[in-house]
């Protein structure tokens, strides 16, 4: 068997190569490669309506716009 094929089997680990043993179970990952499983939280940003720039809270482009735009 090939390296890539014992990935695919669970006997290697998909993201080191590690040798996890899991025959059969498809694809797994070791504890130290294991991937995120929470999603990626986008922030929203406000942006400055003067020159584009964008910041997390409104209280940041109040102070910006009265900073730099006077």
């Amino acid at each position: 068997m090939s390296i890539a094929e014992d990935m695919l089997d669970g006997l290697l680990c998909c993201g080191c190569g590690v040798y996890i043993g899991k025959n059969g179970e498809g694809p797994s990952y070791c504890s130290d490669c294991k991937p995120p499983t929470k999603s990626i939280k986008i922030e929203k940003t406000i942006k400055c309506p003067m020159c584009n720039k964008r910041f997390k809270k409104q209280w940041d482009l109040d102070q910006h716009r009265k900073d730099v735009h006077g």
